[in-house]
């Protein structure tokens, strides 16, 4: 059954047992209670509360029990009290039920409310905790997107302070051999044997040195910007 539908059984039934004990039926019994051929004596409240059968109210045995109480689990209890006080009123008269039957009706109205209530936040909480679950998952991307970057950056940072590392063997070395050269040239001219190096070849050695220091710039230049791209990259992604 539909929540409305079982709505409407469950106010339908609670009229029909109050209507059952009306002032009216109510006052005729109570005036002359061997009218009632389900009356063979009177009964005090004191009599009745001793006389009154126990019984336990349980939800349904079909539905999975939790740790709270649903709507339905309202109209199943209305149920089962409703059959409970069609027991007594059919064993001991209507007059029996008569002061609390209005109370039980209250107490299962303020039931029916919460429960609503109840199930409503319910809803609510699962939203907010399927919210701070996606949170969550985006925080921890986010540290892993981090992680990432921070790895790339070190293995970038190495790369590059290997190859400058050997970019400075190089130049070291051009130099000394420049140094070495310039040496055998002074020790030449002052040799008795003189003979002079072509100037083009000086110039050959000068020009392809300038060159290779070109080139070397031009590489840590580019190594310097992809490092200074990387680490602005990597702290814009720590302020996220």
């Amino acid at each position: 059954l539909t929540l409305n539908v079982c709505h409407r059984l469950y106010s339908k039934h609670l009229r029909i047992l109050y209507g059952r004990i009306s002032r009216k039926h109510l006052c005729r019994l109570l005036s002359n209670p061997d009218n009632s051929p389900r009356l063979t004596h009177r009964f005090s409240l004191e009599g009745v509360n001793k006389t009154l059968p126990s019984f336990q109210l349980e939800a349904p045995n079909d539905r999975p029990s939790t740790p709270s109480i649903t709507v339905l689990d309202v109209y199943d209890i209305a149920a089962s009290i409703g059959k409970e006080f069609e027991t007594i009123i059919d064993k001991y008269g209507p007059y029996s039920v008569s002061n609390l039957m209005p109370k039980v009706i209250s107490v299962l109205e303020e039931l029916e409310d919460f429960a609503t209530k109840f199930e409503s936040e319910g809803r609510e909480i699962v939203a907010l905790q399927t919210a701070v679950h996606r949170l969550e998952l985006e925080k921890l991307e986010r540290k892993e997107d981090h992680k990432r970057h921070k790895r790339e950056l070190e293995q970038i940072e190495e790369t590059w302070h290997s190859e400058v590392q050997e970019l400075s063997q190089l130049i070291e070395k051009l130099r000394e051999e420049n140094k070495q050269l310039k040496n055998a040239i002074e020790d030449k001219e002052t040799s008795t044997n003189y003979s002079p190096i072509p100037s083009n070849f000086t110039n050959s050695a000068n020009v392809e040195e300038i060159q290779l220091m070109i080139r070397l710039k031009e590489i840590i230049d580019r190594q310097k910007l992809l490092i200074r791209s990387l680490r602005q990259q990597l702290t814009k992604n720590l302020l996220i």
